[in-house]
């Protein structure tokens, strides 16, 4: 429902350059909100998988995420241990960021 005096630029590599540009803030772990412990059942700390993190994107990416966030409201750091093991954990708790983001 565009009015005349409406203008829009669609700029289509916008979201992918906003998104590259975002993980490089978080691999310099500017701007991160979180870091996510993913732990397999045995607790070894061997088997553990530390990711920094923002919530609004892991969030938008993942549904479980998004209840923990609001579950442990104000917590910088959350672990996840209820995963057999940690890559299955990688997959399931952040789906959409790919291999290469981790």
């Amino acid at each position: 429902s565009e009015t005349p005096d409406t203008l829009q630029f669609r700029l289509p590599s916008h979201a992918d350059a906003v998104l590259s540009r975002m993980n490089t803030l978080r691999e310099e772990q500017h701007f991160c909100d979180i870091t996510l412990l993913l732990l397999e059942p045995s607790g070894a700390a061997a088997h553990s998988f530390c990711f920094h993190g923002h919530k609004v994107v892991l969030a938008a990416a993942s549904d479980f995420l998004r209840d923990q966030f609001l579950l442990h409201s104000g917590q910088a750091e959350l672990t996840v241990s209820a995963v057999t093991n940690v890559e299955v954990g990688k997959g399931y708790y952040c789906p959409a960021i790919p291999d290469s983001l981790r």
